[in-house]
């Protein structure tokens, strides 16, 4: 049994041992999981490989999935917000990119909407994402290739 170093109760010292721990140091990741997890996300085939499908010029998810609403949510949440964010400057369609994430993980369906649409008049009614507009919008099609931008890794 540990030594009780406070004049309460033993409950409350089994109670206070249950709270999260402030990490002191680094946590180590093998090589070998490291080289696997590169594997896993990596977009280039290897350079022996004659028969893969070419990914040049193919802005497409990794995965091939699009994001559920839980999935969004979630990949909101990781967002860095970033000072200078580099998917913001590079946005082909000047999006409010930050403010649109900000909705995302704040469940705002209103705004969200509100900044798509505001876009569109740009494009004199031309949809710049035609396959937004029909439910959850996900900008697969316009910010792939600005994944990779992102301070996150690009990780998804």
């Amino acid at each position: 049994m540990a030594p009780v170093l406070s004049k309460d109760a033993p409950d409350i010292e089994s109670i206070l041992a249950l709270n999260p721990r402030t990490q002191t140091h680094a946590t180590l990741r093998s090589t070998s999981a490291k080289k696997l997890d590169k594997k896993h996300w990596k977009r280039n085939p290897d350079k022996n490989c004659f028969d893969c499908e070419k990914l040049e010029n193919n802005f497409d998810d990794i995965k091939h999935t699009t994001l559920g609403e839980r999935g969004a949510l979630r990949e909101a949440m990781r967002c860095l917000k970033c000072a200078d964010a580099p998917c913001q400057k590079s946005c082909p369609t000047n999006l409010d990119i930050k403010s649109f994430i900000t909705s995302i993980a704040n469940e705002n369906q209103h705004r969200k909407q509100e900044l798509l649409w505001s876009r569109q008049d740009d494009f004199l009614g031309q949809s710049p994402w035609p396959d937004l507009w029909d439910g959850v919008p996900h900008l697969r099609p316009v910010c792939g290739r600005l994944q990779s931008l992102c301070h996150r890794g690009g990780a998804h």
